[in-house]
């Protein structure tokens, strides 16, 4: 499950979204096959995730970053059970890139809802990262980082 959440965060670094004073909208494919981990069963995932980005550069030489992204329509099918899936998944990302260090916030709920007896697998994640550039300290702080089959 983390390589769909791995997916998605890889498109937010990747976006290719440039320093902009409004909204930069981008839709991301989300094609793939991923693992239901809550029965080990492929999933042939397609549909979009829209991301919606805002990169403001501010008087003090800082960078603000806000991402949010989130699924548009994302289905699949079980490559063993043929049973029907869908991806909901949001994601928001800030960052605060100043010329010293670098914190990033991270805030990702992800639901695979599977139709009749497929099993659900959900997973919220609430996670920040501060980079200290100049003793190359990281910290990573995770808030919830909560998964379950339901």
């Amino acid at each position: 499950m983390r390589k769909i959440v791995f997916l998605a965060m890889s498109c937010l670094i990747y976006a290719g979204v440039a320093l902009a004073d409004g909204a930069v909208v981008d839709h991301q494919d989300l094609s793939g096959v991923f693992t239901n981990p809550c029965n080990g069963e492929l999933i042939a995932f397609s549909g979009n995730a829209v991301f919606v980005t805002h990169i403001t550069p501010r008087p003090d030489g800082s960078v603000r970053t806000n991402i949010r992204a989130n699924t548009q329509g994302v289905s699949g099918v079980g490559l063993t059970t043929g049973a029907s899936y869908q991806l909901i998944e949001t994601i928001d990302f800030n960052e605060l890139l100043t010329p010293d260090n670098d914190t990033m916030r991270q805030h990702v709920v992800l639901n695979i809802v599977g139709h009749g007896d497929a099993p659900n697998f959900f997973l919220h994640l609430i996670e920040t990262v501060h980079v200290d550039f100049a003793t190359g300290d990281v910290d990573v702080k995770i808030q919830q980082d909560r998964t379950e089959c339901r």
